[in-house]
């Protein structure tokens, strides 16, 4: 056997068991030995007797008895001789099974079943139990059979001592001798005989032991093999209710990880709109990790459910969940909630010419007035990213160019500026720095000197564009300000789960099936147009109002008013031309005023 399969601690009872025939095999070889020296002995001295007798005899009644029992003692020496062989073959077929026994196990201490292999311990269980097994029951068989002569031999042999002590008297003394020893020699073998059957007899109990021991091996071979069936069958049967388990836990797992992501997500927007309304949450430095900690929840946390609106439920605090920054959320817009009914109400009028362009008012300016509205206008409306995306065009890109009118302005809430940033000046309108957010109710737009009786439609439509980021002011330092980039998106409202169902159906999605099914996450709120008043100070209508950006801050980096060719006439270049123009004899607009309805919170 392989030296890396290693060795016993102790011997098997197999190996044990062929030691015990080996022992008796040296036992019977010892014996048989002995037999072959008095067999020998016995011829010697037959040998001699003969040749005494051929030169000495003198009487042939002694000759004849005395070859009579020669012959008699021939055959005897015959069947000990066969005897002797029949062992003999016994000892050979033990030794012949130690080796087969040796090439499956290795050396005597080998271990068998832990280190051997099985091709192996079934070369030698086979082996062991047919030909050499079967080769040496039959001649321990023979050889038994062969010793149960003694008893006969010594029936003869006391007839030949009783004719040898009668007839001695009458041949000489030194054959006599001879007989004598050739008796002697006859007694040691029979009792070496009885011996060897005697020893014969424990080989047959040992190799009755030796195949029980190796039937035992074969049964157990046999358990193992029907437990290493049963054990597999048991382990495929548990292999595949776990993956059955582990395909459902991992579909039940999924869709409420992602139910979870979806709350998450409502709660960080949820959080972002707070601090867009109430600026504590980039006001303190201490609550910069609040936004994170949304992100680090793992779990739902704790509601007080309402059994008839789900909807209704609160949140409680300081659990570990969602339910926590919701709750503190909502316990700071109750305590702020004085400050939000508590507002200043504005009504401000602010003119494009004079406070965003600084082109003083009068005919002898109206010429820079006309030619900065000419640089503004775009032949296409289409080649402007801003309108694209945040206005509802009028129509579609595929039924032409729309010409327009584009005018970009910044607005700013500081102390000594107006609106516009310029340094304040006579007759300019701002707003006060003392409020942390200054924020739309209704916006107007004014088109001064225009003409919708007989030069151009009666209701113009402009749009008025945040394309910036809102900015608002510290409620605890005014002289911080935090600037915001709002994305106008229409939030899809969830599903009430507990109420439609849905999340046990194969395929369910929150974020496709937990929305209501004519909501959408790409969805972005665009701005439609307003329509423009004019000639307010004539009389004729006033500003019309638009609360489209109620909510939005009054300061914000960068403005666009678009004025469409499409809502002036419908030759679009033509209306452009009679608004800057007029027909020609300088009656066409002469402001741009804005109308704000504003509310500010301290």
């Amino acid at each position: 056997a392989p030296a890396e399969w290693g060795k016993r601690h102790a011997p098997g009872k197999i190996q044990l068991a062929l030691m015990d025939m080996m022992r008796l095999q040296a036992r019977l070889k010892s014996a048989l030995a002995k037999q072959q020296a008095a067999i020998d002995s016995a011829l010697a001295n037959l040998e001699v007797l003969n040749a005494k007798f051929d030169v000495t005899s003198n009487s042939v009644e002694v000759r004849n008895s005395i070859f009579n029992t020669f012959a008699a003692l021939k055959t005897t020496l015959i069947t000990m001789q066969q005897a002797k062989d029949a062992f003999n073959h016994s000892g050979e077929m033990i030794y012949r099974m130690k080796d087969e026994l040796s090439d499956c196990t290795g050396s005597p201490f080998q271990i068998v079943g832990f280190s051997t292999s099985m091709p192996n311990v079934a070369k030698c269980v086979v082996s062991g139990s047919t030909a050499a097994h079967i080769g040496f029951r039959l001649s321990i068989a023979t050889g038994l059979t062969i010793a149960q002569t003694p008893v006969e031999i010594a029936a003869s042999l006391a007839q030949f001592s009783g004719s040898l002590t009668f007839k001695t008297l009458s041949v000489p003394a030194e054959t006599a001798v001879l007989l004598k020893n050739v008796e002697a020699e006859f007694r040691k073998e029979l009792e070496i005989r009885y011996q060897i059957a005697e020893i014969g007899q424990e080989l047959e109990v040992a190799a009755g032991k030796y195949e029980s021991l190796v039937a035992q091996g074969h049964r157990v071979l046999e358990e193992r093999i029907t437990f290493r069936r049963d054990i597999a069958r048991i382990t495929t049967g548990a292999r595949y209710k776990d993956y059955v388990y582990r395909v459902f836990r991992n579909d039940a797992l999924q869709k409420y990880r992602a139910s979870f992501d979806l709350a998450s997500s409502y709660t960080y927007m949820a959080a972002k709109a707070f601090d867009y309304e109430t600026g504590l949450l980039s006001d303190d430095p201490a609550n910069g990790t609040f936004l994170d900690s949304i992100l680090k929840q793992r779990s739902l946390g704790q509601f007080t459910v309402s059994s008839s609106n789900i909807g209704n439920s609160t949140p409680l605090s300081n659990v570990e969940g969602l339910s926590d920054p919701l709750a503190k959320m909502k316990q700071a817009y109750d305590a702020m909630s004085t400050n939000f009914d508590n507002v200043y109400d504005q009504n401000v009028r602010f003119s494009l010419r004079e406070e965003m362009m600084r082109i003083p008012s009068g005919t002898q300016h109206n010429e820079t007035w006309q030619q900065a509205l000419t640089d503004a206008l775009v032949p296409n409306l289409w080649d402007v990213p801003e309108f694209r995306q945040y206005a509802v065009p009028p129509q579609a890109e595929t039924a032409g160019p729309l010409p327009g009118l584009v005018l970009k302005f910044s607005t700013q809430i500081n102390a000594g500026n107006n609106l516009f940033g310029w340094p304040l000046g006579p007759g300019d309108a701002s707003y006060s720095t003392t409020y942390s957010a200054t924020k739309f109710r209704r916006v107007g737009i004014d088109l001064l000197g225009y003409d919708g009786n007989t030069l151009l439609a009666s209701t113009p439509y402009v749009y008025l564009l945040p394309v910036g980021m809102d900015v608002l002011r510290s409620p605890s330092q005014v002289d911080k300000v935090r600037q915001y980039t709002v994305v106008e998106q229409a939030i899809p409202v969830p599903v009430d789960l507990f109420n439609n169902g849905g999340f046990d159906q194969p395929g369910w999605s929150p974020l496709f099936n937990g929305i209501a099914s004519n909501d959408s996450w790409d969805a972005t709120r665009q701005h439609p147009q307003v329509q423009a008043g004019w000639g307010a100070t004539s009389g004729q209508l006033q500003p019309l109002g638009s609360t489209r950006l109620v909510g939005r801050s009054v300061w914000n980096t960068e403005w666009m008013l678009i004025v469409p060719g499409v809502a002036l006439l419908a030759d679009q270049q033509e209306g452009l031309r009679r608004l800057i123009r007029g027909d020609g004899n300088g009656n066409g607009i002469t402001d741009i005023e804005l109308f704000f309805e504003s509310f500010s919170v301290q």
